[in-house]
């Protein structure tokens, strides 16, 4: 079961899904740390509850439960770069969960994120971001390679009046064409950003929008 959560969820249904984080050697785990959370402005705890990022209309944090556990989350917000484009942040599973899946048919990637994608489709945003610190740039050009399409012969791609709405590595197999926009000053940090667009029109528009962020070099 998949559900959408914020602020108002309760703390201690959340404790046992962040404490799965210590001990972990992943370089997102130090996100989940639920010691001192309060004081953490990093930290998912601090962002759900202190931040309340995952509150408001367009927001959210999407939760997964299995056998009345919480495995694996993920959340979404209106990007600070530029609203029209929804940020993905603060993905996590419990350590184990994902064992023995592939990168492409991993539940994370191919239930939970298409989950949130369909969601800010249908919230007007016209694309999506995910940043990280130059330690987790390898994630980045993971995700950009895994998402080539021209690594799958039977990809295709359903659109709809300019708007692409999924895409497919193959059948029941879903992906979304990632490109790399540089690195970028985002929440007091330099973070290498990638994106998506739903609206491939956007993309002059959202290039634009975001050089005054750019690092430069």
């Amino acid at each position: 079961m998949i559900m959408v959560i914020n602020s108002s969820y309760p703390l201690w249904q959340l404790l046992d899904f962040c404490e799965s984080s210590i001990g972990d050697k992943r370089p997102n785990a130090v996100n989940m740390d639920p010691m001192d959370w309060e004081n953490k402005p990093h930290t998912f705890l601090y962002c759900m509850y202190k931040e309340k990022r995952f509150d408001g209309p367009k927001a959210g944090y999407l939760i997964k439960i299995h056998n009345n556990q919480i495995v694996a989350g993920m959340g979404w917000y209106p990007s600070d770069l530029d609203p029209n484009i929804y940020a993905l942040c603060r993905a996590y599973t419990k350590p184990g969960y994902l064992q023995g899946l592939s990168v492409k048919n991993a539940v994370m990637t191919n239930e939970m994120q298409f989950a949130i994608e369909d969601t800010a489709m249908g919230q007007g945003y016209k694309g999506g971001c995910i940043s990280v610190e130059s330690y987790n740039k390898k994630r980045l050009d993971n995700m950009i390679a895994v998402n080539n399409p021209e690594r799958y012969p039977e990809y295709r791609k359903v659109e709809s009046n300019g708007i692409v709405l999924k895409e497919y590595r193959e059948t029941g197999i879903r992906m979304r064409q990632m490109f790399y926009a540089g690195q970028y000053h985002i929440r007091g940090a330099e973070q290498h950003l990638c994106y998506h667009l739903f609206d491939t029109k956007y993309k002059k528009e959202f290039t634009e929008k975001i050089k005054c962020h750019l690092v430069k070099d």
